[in-house]
């Protein structure tokens, strides 16, 4: 049986992503909603991914990119969230999810930091899974946010990476009085020689994932197997983003963590027809 919850999350992005299609209904499949969301997060991210090689190589200026700019910064609670520095449009690509990945449940670290949602079989916040994978991101940082004051302060460890954008792990959930301004969906990471690009060096440095062997030590990194950096990855890999509902300027950019009950005392369920009526409003 489809979870509600993905359908629901999938006619909203639907709305977003594809707005020149007829409206999805109630009575929307997850097949009438899937493929062509499927299909406009991987062409999204692609082009993102392009955009991402173009400044590693210093063909493009950050300052003027029409991607994203994110910054840390001390919530209210003192957690670690993201805000956006730049607007952002409806359907917009925002970040990426970083993090370890394990091939199977059984391999994933203990801790009550491992919140799940029921976005069909896909785990969110400290971790993320994606088909029989998951991907842990908790102390993941991009090294372009090595310096910033809401960093620098933050104990160890501090796992540095090279994609600007991968930064999904930082997402908060929203407050009672706030709805969330971005959703998750997954696309293929396009391999390096489908983004055009003479060599993988600046490709794999955008990857931000590692995978994890049955030993819990790193079995792969996204430039090959440990020891033999010549080899690749099987692709496609599936990744996951996260675009915006709504217009967003200079506000925190929060995501439904979708968790089941019982529920932790810091979290209160997403008012989902309040969500509907304003990404609605502001389309």
């Amino acid at each position: 049986m489809v979870s509600p919850h993905l359908l629901r999350d999938l006619r909203l992005l639907h709305r977003v992503l594809c707005p020149n299609a007829p409206k999805a209904s109630q009575s929307s499949t997850l097949g009438d909603l899937f493929e062509p969301v499927f299909a406009q997060s991987t062409r999204r991210a692609f082009e993102a991914l392009e955009l991402l090689c173009a400044e590693l190589a210093g063909a493009d200026d950050p300052a003027r990119s029409p991607l994203a700019s994110l910054e840390p910064f001390e919530t209210a609670s003192a957690n670690l969230g993201v805000r956006a520095r730049s607007p952002l449009q409806p359907g917009q690509l925002v970040c990426f999810y970083p993090g370890r990945i394990f091939t199977s449940e059984a391999q994933l670290p203990p801790g009550d930091q491992l919140f799940t949602n029921e976005y069909d079989n896909i785990h969110l916040a400290r971790v993320t899974a994606s088909e029989s994978k998951a991907e842990d991101g908790k102390a993941w940082y991009p090294a372009a946010w090595r310096q910033h004051e809401a960093l620098t302060q933050r104990p160890p460890p501090h796992l540095w990476h090279g994609n600007r954008l991968a930064v999904g792990n930082l997402l908060n959930h929203p407050q009672p009085t706030q709805l969330p301004n971005v959703a998750p969906m997954a696309f293929a990471w396009p391999g390096w020689q489908q983004l055009g690009i003479e060599s993988p060096a600046f490709w794999a440095r955008l990857v931000p994932h590692v995978e994890v062997g049955d030993n819990g030590r790193v079995a792969r990194t996204p430039s090959g197997e440990a020891g033999q950096k010549a080899t690749f990855p099987a692709w496609p890999h599936l990744g996951l983003a996260f675009f915006a509902l709504r217009e967003v300027e200079a506000e925190e950019l929060l995501l439904n963590y979708r968790l089941s009950p019982p529920f932790p005392s810091w979290y209160s369920p997403v008012d989902e027809d309040a969500l509907d009526a304003e990404v609605e409003r502001h389309l």
